[in-house]
């Protein structure tokens, strides 16, 4: 498969554009063709923002996939997952959140089109991202208003 870039949909929006204008109203046949493209091109822009936005935010920091992760079994059939200094991961930050798109948004872009298969993760921990930076900023502002009234 060949892979589609936004200039090329903007072409086809154009050539299409082109003969929706045929008089006598017979380039309406064309307008699905046209909506079509344009919600193409809109999830592909949204997509290419929200990558970009993801690997902004995890400069600086080393990739999760450097880490060392191993999972410890103990002897009363639990599980726990262990990371970095071997300590049990207990709690998930922003932060490893952030890492964890920005490394999968590069994957995505290597891998181009094959890249798509990793969408729903991505969607996922976009939707967990903004699920707790939710939380963390009602709970901030909670805490604000007990400390205005002490």
């Amino acid at each position: 498969m060949t892979k589609i870039m936004i200039e090329q949909i903007d072409d086809a929006l154009a050539t299409v554009a082109g003969l929706m204008q045929w008089p006598g109203g017979r380039g309406l046949a064309y307008l699905p063709i046209f909506e079509r493209l344009e919600r193409e091109r809109e999830q592909m822009a949204s997509l290419d923002n929200r990558l970009a936005m993801a690997i902004a935010r995890a400069k600086g920091r080393p990739s999760p996939a450097l880490w060392e992760w191993r999972v410890e079994h103990r002897d009363n059939g639990q599980s726990t997952i262990a990371g970095r200094a071997g300590q049990a991961m207990t709690k998930i930050t922003i932060e490893q959140i952030d890492d964890a798109l920005g490394t999968l948004a590069r994957l995505m872009q290597a891998q181009g089109e094959h890249g798509l298969a990793y969408l729903p993760i991505f969607e996922r921990l976009e939707r967990e991202r903004e699920q707790m930076a939710s939380l963390n900023g009602r709970l901030a502002r909670a805490v604000a208003r007990v400390k205005g009234r002490f």
